[in-house]
């Protein structure tokens, strides 16, 4: 899968990123999906079972209480969502500043050892 991506990324993402870069993007892209799979049947299943339950519950209670229980629920599920497209927006953020922090630290890394270098030759 990693190659396949590879492949599929433009010449001109592939020329403004390093090697390490695009294999880091793409094995994290390949990562999420590995971690969707597995919970893909919930997305498919989940309607159906919030109803069934809802029915369940109707025949147990009124439907007016189990209909407000249920009410409860999707409004908790609105919020999560709304705070995760929140929190979403916020890891962006923080992942292009830890980018620019790695680039000047690498920057920083690479000119030590440059001065390093020169250092050495002229202590010999």
């Amino acid at each position: 899968m990693v190659h396949d991506k590879l492949l599929r990324l433009s010449s001109a993402s592939l020329s403004s990123t390093s090697g390490k870069q695009a294999i880091n993007l793409v094995s994290t892209d390949v990562f999420r999906f590995d971690q969707f799979a597995p919970f893909m049947w919930y997305y498919l299943t989940g309607p159906m079972d919030f109803l069934i339950i809802l029915y369940l519950l109707s025949l147990r209670v009124s439907f007016a209480p189990a209909l407000i229980g249920s009410l409860v629920l999707i409004l908790q599920v609105t919020f999560q969502l709304k705070f995760g497209k929140i929190i979403g927006r916020l890891r962006r953020n923080t992942a292009k500043k830890t980018d620019e922090r790695l680039q000047s630290l690498k920057e920083c890394v690479g000119g030590i050892e440059t001065v390093k270098c020169y250092s050495w030759e002229g202590g010999e």
